[in-house]
């Protein structure tokens, strides 16, 4: 009877640790202030319609919103054919100098993430092995569309429940470079990934690769 309750109380332990809400995730790494959470939803994938949105670019559900001191932390998680994708965005509170700053976090939710990588590279048309693994966490530099708009001196309008980020990865040499563009619809509760050009294709999967 004892060594049955034992087993019990490791099983419940065991799925504590593996909790996957951002209020356990950041349990060590400061106080939340708010939480919010949302229904999660199927993938979009956008077509070529002749404008900014291209046949790479797509879009997951947001299905918590978390917030400390100093950034705002969503968590996007969507249902696809081959099964559900995820990942984790850390988002400054405040930009640098003109709307750059140095680091936004892309993190890994485990095998959501590992999913996401694999959608990435089909919508891609890159070849990856299937046992590959999402990188845990990536800091990537960026600026802020929105801030670096408004510096231009023309009257700049946009959209203020879309965040726009235009992000900037960079390797130890010249050919690890790419860029990414990403929104964040908070109406819509969407995080969308749209391509600044196909060429970073190749680029964009060997830097989400671990």
């Amino acid at each position: 009877m004892k060594r049955l309750v034992f087993v019990v109380v490791v099983l419940q332990t065991l799925g504590c640790s593996n909790g996957s809400s951002l209020k356990e995730k950041n349990a060590n790494n400061g106080a939340l202030t708010t939480e919010e959470t949302y229904p999660e939803k199927p993938v979009i994938k956008y077509k070529d319609n002749g404008d900014d949105t291209g046949d790479g670019d797509f879009a997951l559900s947001i299905v918590e919103i978390a917030e400390t001191d100093t950034t705002i932390i969503y968590k996007a998680l969507s249902t696809s054919e081959n099964g559900k994708l995820g990942l984790v965005l850390d988002i400054p509170k405040k930009d640098g100098e003109k709307g750059f700053g140095r680091s936004i976090l892309i993190k890994s939710t485990g095998w959501e993430s590992d999913n996401f990588i694999r959608f990435m590279a089909e919508e891609y048309n890159q070849k990856m092995d299937s046992s590959s693994h999402f990188i845990k966490t990536i800091s990537v530099a960026y600026v802020n569309m929105h801030t670096f708009g408004k510096t231009l001196g023309a009257v700049y309008h946009y959209d203020s429940t879309i965040d726009e980020y235009k992000l900037f990865f960079e390797g130890p040499s010249k050919d690890d470079y790419a860029e990414l563009y990403l929104n964040i619809n908070k109406r819509e509760k969407i995080i969308e990934f749209k391509e600044k050009d196909p060429e970073y294709r190749p680029q964009l999967i060997k830097f989400f690769r671990e």
